[in-house]
């Protein structure tokens, strides 16, 4: 017998995929992983203004000046004492006033060069727990910055030419300059104790 031809309806009938289910991940697992770690922030670096503004002011601070003007005063003393020796050769093998007199000037500002040298103390400025202090040698002046009546003057602006002026209970006047102190410390701790005002 002859095989039976399919029907046209069971052959354009579309062929079914069978379903396969798609891998569900188990919750439990996703909970468990530990969420990473935020990364730390860099640190900030502070302006070193903003630094210098919240460092304590110190209890006690001296200023003491250079020593250019012993270098000077050294320097000009051998200068003279060459020209006092080279006058007195001078006066000495041609004679005459003019000889005579430059020895006698090189040896008189010889000599006032060397007093200056060895009797010239500088003025050392301290400040010690709000009480300033100029000092030269075995003498001194203080004044209390917390003491409203204390006389102390000073310029708005630090400058080339900056100065502080003070005045003692006879009215005498000591001047402050760029050369003594470091004018930026110096105004600092001044505004620091007058702002503190008297001691109780």
């Amino acid at each position: 017998m002859p095989a039976e031809e399919p029907s046209e309806d069971v052959v354009d009938l579309p062929v079914e995929e069978p379903y396969v289910a798609e891998p569900v991940e188990d919750e439990t697992e996703i909970e468990d992983e530990e969420e990473p770690e935020p990364a730390p922030e860099p640190e900030r670096l502070e302006a070193p203004a903003a630094r210098a503004s919240t460092e304590p002011v110190p209890r006690f601070v001296e200023f003491r000046p250079g020593n250019s003007l012993s270098y000077l005063f050294g320097t000009l003393f051998a200068i003279f004492f060459v020209g006092a020796v080279i006058g007195i050769f001078w006066a000495v093998s041609n004679g005459g006033r003019p000889a005579l007199i430059a020895a006698g000037a090189a040896t008189f500002a010889a000599m006032a060069s060397w007093w200056a040298l060895l009797n010239w103390t500088p003025a050392i400025v301290s400040i010690s727990n709000g009480t300033l202090e100029i000092s030269r040698g075995s003498t001194g002046e203080s004044w209390d910055l917390r003491d409203p009546a204390t006389e102390l003057t000073m310029p708005e602006k630090v400058t080339r030419s900056w100065k502080a002026t003070l005045r003692n209970d006879v009215g005498k006047q000591f001047t402050i300059t760029s050369s003594t102190v470091e004018p930026e410390q110096f105004v600092s701790i001044v505004e620091h104790y007058r702002a503190l005002g008297p001691e109780n």
